[in-house]
């Protein structure tokens, strides 16, 4: 029970006044007793107090009587006033006769936690009393009773539950104000509650990516919530399609956070960061305006044009007012401590470039010899704020482009096929160059672009390679290499290779005058030129003669030559004198060339069928003509054999039989190989 000051004047006067008794307060206890006080009589002839209740205002039992006139006041136990609302009468007796109270009525509040954040408190007023005004107090687990409402009309009152109160229980109290010393209160009604006001999110300004023990890390920052109760920040990141809780900061005021969990340089992350108060209520979190780092996914250094080609994915917040990317280059010496600070700006325009997925930055004129470590910063100025964010450092180090130091054409041979094969040496320590093979067309000294073989494709040194559009029977060729330096430049040439183109005269039955031209090229020059020549398709075991490095030609005797032979092919092979400064010693080939000589043809005057000669036929050294036909009569003149093959022969035979001993015509032509049509004809004799 308070104690509430009031006019003792004022109840006295009102007892004399009406003439009638007063209960002033109706107190409920705790327990659901009722206090009871009431205006003392102020008559003469007093006899009793008499006190009745009743819990339907219909039904009225006597429950407190006393003949002493000081008392007044009267604890009614076990009146289960918290329960309901009870009613009280007080009885005055005096000199014979008695007064009777209006009816009062006690204060029963009902309290409404449906909601857990708003306590609904209703009460009934009591009776008698018009206008009335009521005090309201509260008081929290294991603390004190707070006048929370001085005064307020009416019998509702919802009360929000302040900020910091978490799953309390609260109990609250409803006073009647009225001009006596005693206290006119309510039974106790009480409920847990929980605050429900969400907190402010924080202002997610940043993030970026710092480095711990050269470590690189996604680093957030952000503005404290103006929410005084938040308690903690929690941390989320997008994993897949939906962003998870991942981690919590506690305290208002710690306002960044390192995520060591990820792979900082790799992956373009999103984040959102909501506040939680204490009682866990969580503020709606940024997830309509995530934060992500800025992935660099490249810095390219082009020695060629001395300049770094930054690639990076943007984060963008298209709803920025302004967006634009720093790209933050620190450029160094060795261990100099010559630090340079430079910046260069991109201008992003939302409307423009929303579907841009990658940004490229071109940073020049690099100066050789120095460190370059690159990052992009984004800036977004946003309704009064700058937000930022920014990705992990790339450090490239300028250096001049790669140059070939030397190339040599080592040799090109001409093939039995007319395919001329090719050896080129090169610097494989340049394998960003190319190797651009020039040739001549066959017989002429101008040179053309044939074909470009890239360093990096090759695997054997020097590279070996045939020129298969090359006919070397159609005459020389020449051939050069330019190389091409890592940057597309041309930076040194070959020597140039001058192939042996071979020709053939025959002057007359007995020999044949081969020409041909210098090879040219070799570091060390020619030492000899060999002479081959193949018989019938025979490749030759050694050459048939050799003359000095600055003849180009030769006659050949073929006066010695036995037997038949259709055609004869020769060929040239120059020798390289000595081993040369690329440490080579090559040897070359010229073309084949084919010549079929001519020679007188003789014929056996007697035949002897299965004889040592089982066949009879011209006798001849070289026969290269055409038209060849050779044909055996007997002495009526009757065809018995006919042949077109130079091989062939007549083997004495006629339908399957050798035929009569005895004489025989034979007779041959042809056109030989200076056009001349030759007829022969003559008798061979037969034998047994």
């Amino acid at each position: 029970m308070r104690i509430t000051l009031s006019g003792l004047l004022l109840l006295f006067s009102s007892w004399i006044l009406s003439g009638q008794p007063v209960i002033t307060c109706l107190d409920v206890r705790d327990s659901g007793d009722v206090e009871i006080n009431w205006l003392p009589y102020n008559g003469s002839g007093f006899e009793e107090y008499k006190i009745f209740h009743s819990s339907d205002n219909l039904t009225y039992t006597e429950i407190f009587s006393t003949t002493n006139e000081y008392i007044i006041n009267y604890i009614h136990t076990g009146a289960s006033a918290d329960v309901s609302s009870q009613y009280y009468q007080l009885k005055v007796y005096f000199s014979g006769d008695s007064l009777s109270s209006l009816v009062q009525q006690t204060i029963f509040l009902f309290l409404d936690s449906s909601q857990p954040d708003v306590a609904k408190l209703s009460w009934n007023p009591p009776n008698g009393l018009q206008g009335n005004k009521y005090k309201i107090w509260r008081k929290y687990t294991h603390g004190n009773w707070t006048e929370i409402v001085a005064e307020h009309s009416g019998t509702f009152y919802n009360e929000v539950i302040a900020d910091g109160i978490c799953a309390t229980y609260i109990e609250y109290e409803v006073e009647l104000i009225t001009p006596y010393n005693c206290t006119y209160g309510s039974n106790y009604k009480g409920g847990f509650f929980t605050e429900a006001n969400y907190p402010d999110n924080p202002v997610f300004d940043s993030v970026s990516i710092n480095y711990f023990n050269d470590t690189p890390h996604i680093v957030l920052g952000w503005h404290a919530s103006q929410s005084e109760d938040v308690a903690a920040y929690i941390i989320y990141r997008k994993i897949g399609s939906a962003f998870m809780d991942v981690d919590t900061v506690y305290g208002i005021n710690n306002t960044f956070y390192v995520d060591t969990t990820v792979a900082a340089c790799d992956t373009v992350y999103s984040y959102a960061i909501a506040s939680m108060d204490s009682c866990g209520n969580k503020s709606p979190g940024t997830f309509s305006s995530p934060k992500s780092n800025i992935r660099l996914i490249d810095v390219a250094y082009n020695p060629c044009k001395l300049e770094a080609v930054i690639t990076f994915e943007p984060f963008v917040d298209l709803e920025g007012d302004s967006i634009h990317f720093d790209l933050i280059g620190n450029s160094s010496l060795g261990n100099e401590n010559t630090n340079v600070m430079y910046t260069q700006s991109v201008i992003y325009k939302p409307e423009i470039n929303k579907d841009l997925q990658y940004i490229t930055v071109v940073d020049e004129d690099l100066r050789v010899g120095r460190l370059y470590s690159y990052f992009i910063r984004e800036t977004v100025y946003k309704n009064g704020t700058y937000y930022t964010t920014s990705s992990c450092i790339k450090t490239i180090y300028a250096y001049n482009y790669d140059k070939p130091s030397y190339t040599y054409f080592a040799n090109a041979d001409v093939l039995p096929n007319n395919q001329i094969d090719l050896t080129i040496d090169y610097d494989t320590a340049v394998k960003n160059s190319s190797l651009a093979i020039w040739r001549s067309e066959p017989g002429e000294n101008d040179l053309y672009y044939l074909k470009t073989i890239h360093v990096n494709t090759l695997t054997e040194r020097p590279v070996r390679l045939t020129d298969t559009s090359a006919d070397g029977s159609k005459g020389f060729y020449k051939y050069k290499v330019k190389v091409m330096d890592s940057c597309g430049h041309k930076w040194i040439e070959s020597n140039e290779l001058k192939t042996i183109h071979l020709g053939v005269n025959i002057l007359d039955k007995n020999h044949n005058l081969l020409q041909w031209n210098l090879f040219k090229g070799w570091g060390s020059g020619v030492a000899q030129y060999y002479i081959y020549r193949m018989e019938n398709n025979v490749e030759p075991l050694a050459p048939i003669d050799s003359v000095w490095r600055n003849r180009t030609e030769y006659t050949d005797d073929i006066s010695a030559i036995a037997g038949s032979v259709e055609s004869l092919v020769y060929w040239v092979l120059a020798v390289e004198r000595k081993v040369n400064d690329y440490w080579f010693k090559e040897t070359s080939n010229s073309n084949r060339a084919t010549v079929t000589p001519e020679s007188d043809v003789y014929f056996p005057n007697a035949f002897k069928p299965g004889g040592t000669e089982s066949l009879f036929k011209p006798v001849f050294r070289f026969l290269g003509g055409t038209n060849y036909l050779f044909q055996i009569y007997n002495r009526w003149g009757q065809l018995i054999f006919e042949t077109t093959d130079k091989l062939a022969g007549w083997d004495g035979t006629y339908k399957g039989a050798y035929v009569q001993q005895g004489v025989y015509i034979y007779k041959f032509q042809y056109r030989d190989v200076f056009g001349n049509s030759v007829n022969r004809q003559g008798t061979v004799t037969v034998i047994y």
